[in-house]
């Protein structure tokens, strides 16, 4: 699910509830000088990845709601602070 040898880590992650109980929401953050970054979902029943997200941007926080059907992510697009 994550390929090592990008400059990005997993950081924030989420279970899901309800709906997506077998779901584990992960998003990716930079380990360098960037703002990029990858959102997926992986399926714990199916044991594989289960869809991505089309946001780019770094993953900072991610949360469900109690019923699974909506998600959501915080992304840093730039910063005010060097």
């Amino acid at each position: 699910m994550h390929d090592r040898s990008s400059p990005h880590v997993i950081g924030s992650m989420a279970w899901g509830s309800a709906l997506t109980a077998d779901h584990l929401f992960v998003s990716s953050e930079p380990t360098k000088e960037t703002f990029t970054g990858a959102h997926k979902v992986y399926d714990l029943e199916a044991q594989k990845e289960a869809y991505g997200f089309d946001a780019k941007e770094a993953g900072d926080g991610i949360a469900v709601d109690p019923t699974g059907w909506f998600i959501a992510s915080m992304q840093v697009i730039f910063s005010f602070w060097g």
